[in-house]
């Protein structure tokens, strides 16, 4: 979760300087998205929907 949270930061600092603040607030929840289906793959942790 740490290693995806940092490159979620990188690309949110790197967009908010290329396209605007606007762009990066609608792909915000990515960063959720991203942590589940890693910890999925890498660390075999079940995905529950609520």
């Amino acid at each position: 979760g740490v290693v995806i949270s940092g490159l979620v930061t990188f690309v949110q600092l790197w967009c908010t300087e290329k396209k605007g603040p606007v762009f990066v607030t609608m792909f915000n929840p990515l960063c959720t998205v991203l942590v589940a289906l890693t910890a999925y793959a890498l660390l075999g942790q079940d995905l529950n929907t609520g």
